[in-house]
């Protein structure tokens, strides 16, 4: 089912904001090493989040991206995983999983969008895919 402009920038602002949401907690908590990766991460996703808004604002949709289930279960996580520490190198994986899962967003949203005039919309949303990608790429894995 083909989705329209507005349901694809819903979404992926959305699963942006939902991923924050969990830096936001992380960030509080990261041991020093791991702090540069969360403040990077969370500062992409800060400035695409404001891009999707900026966009959500032009089509004159004044809804912002909810936070949901995934991003209360999101923060849970990473105060779990904080229990009587702090975030440490162990919650890479966590960081991993978040941006895949967002990755995954971003492709199937992309993927069952019809562009339908709205081409500088498209492109970047492409382009934060990307950009998360090379982010991704770029963390360590241990």
């Amino acid at each position: 089912m083909a989705m329209d402009v507005h349901d694809v920038l819903h979404t992926i602002h959305t699963a942006t904001n939902n991923v924050l949401a969990g830096y936001a907690t992380m960030l509080v908590r990261a041991d020093p090493e791991i702090l540069p990766i969360v403040k990077d991460l969370s500062n992409l996703h800060r400035c695409h989040a404001t891009e999707q808004k900026e966009a959500l604002r032009r089509l004159w949709d004044t809804e912002d991206g909810d936070r949901t289930l995934r991003a209360t279960a999101t923060t849970a996580v990473a105060k779990f995983q904080d229990w009587g520490a702090g975030v440490d190198v162990d919650a890479l994986a966590a960081l991993h999983n978040s941006e895949k899962a967002l990755l995954d967003i971003y492709r199937n949203t992309l993927t069952q969008w019809s562009v339908d005039g709205h081409g500088e919309i498209a492109e970047c949303l492409r382009r934060q895919y990307h950009e998360i990608r090379e982010q991704l790429a770029k963390l360590p894995t241990e």
